[in-house]
C-alpha cells in the first residue's frame, strides 16, 4: 500500500467517530492512490479476508478492525501493519499509519472517473480546496451566528420600545381620566360655593380638562 508523508493533514476534518469504518470499507473495490500509474486494489470482505490486487497480481490477505484504539490491522505478504481511519468524504478514505505522518489514500473505484487525481500535487490541491471550503463554511457559520444575535437584539429592543410605549399610553390614559374627574369636581365645587356661575360650568369644565390634558401630555 503506497503511503505519503502528509504532516499538515491534522488541519483537515478528521474521521468522525459516528462513522462505521467497517461499513465504509466492506463491499467496495478500493483503488489505492499512487502516482506511479500502477493499479493497486484492496477489497475488504466482511469475513475479515482481504484481496489485494497489484497490476492484476492477487494476494490473499486478512484485515481486522480493533475497536479499542479504532485501528485496522492489515496482514499480508508475511507482514502486518496498523492504520487508523483519518478522513472520509464519500470520495477519499485516508488511512494513517500508526505513529507516523504517513497516509494511504483509498478511492472507491466507482468514483475514479470523477476524481481526476493523477499526482501527489493533485492530492495536495484537493485537500487545499477542502480546507478552503471548510474555512468559508466556518466563516458563513460565524456570520450567520452574528446576524442571528443582531436580529435577536433588534427584536428585544423592539419589545422594550413597545412595552415602554404601552406604559406611556397607560400612564397618559390614567392622567387624562384623573384630569377629567378632577376638572369636573372642581367645577362643581366652585359652583356650589357660588364662585363660578352655574351657566359657566359647561365652559369651565372642558377648558380645564383640555388644559390638564395638555399638561399631562407634556409631562409624559
Amino acid at each position: 500500500m503506497k503511503t505519503y508523508l502528509f504532516d499538515t493533514f491534522n488541519r483537515y476534518k478528521r474521521f468522525s467517530e459516528k462513522l462505521d469504518a467497517k461499513t465504509i470499507l466492506c463491499n467496495k473495490s478500493w483503488w489505492v492512490f499512487n502516482d506511479s500509474g500502477e493499479k493497486e486494489l484492496y477489497i475488504f470482505n466482511t469475513d475479515g479476508s482481504l484481496i489485494i490486487s497489484v497490476s492484476g497480481k492477487v494476494t490473499n490477505a486478512t484485515w481486522k478492525y480493533i475497536p479499542t484504539n479504532k485501528s485496522i490491522i492489515i496482514s499480508g505478504n508475511n507482514q502486518s501493519y496498523m492504520v487508523h481511519p483519518a478522513f472520509y468524504d464519500n470520495m477519499i478514505f485516508a488511512l494513517q499509519v500508526d505513529g507516523t505522518n504517513e497516509y494511504a489514500f483509498l478511492i472507491d473505484e466507482n468514483n475514479l472517473p470523477s476524481t481526476n487525481l493523477k499526482s501527489f500535487s493533485d492530492l495536495v490541491i484537493y485537500f487545499a480546496e477542502k480546507e478552503r471550503q471548510a474555512v468559508l463554511a466556518e466563516k458563513r457559520k460565524q456570520q450567520a451566528a452574528i446576524e442571528a444575535q443582531r436580529q435577536r437584539e433588534i427584536e428585544r429592543e423592539q419589545i422594550r420600545e413597545e412595552i415602554l410605549m404601552k406604559n406611556k399610553k397607560d400612564e397618559l390614559l390614567i392622567k387624562i381620566t384623573f384630569c377629567i374627574a378632577l376638572s369636573s369636581a372642581v367645577g362643581i365645587l366652585l359652583c356650589s360655593v357660588d364662585i363660578l356661575p352655574l351657566t359657566l360650568l359647561p365652559i369651565f369644565v372642558p377648558c380645564a380638562i383640555i388644559a390638564a390634558i395638555i399638561h399631562a401630555i407634556k409631562a409624559c
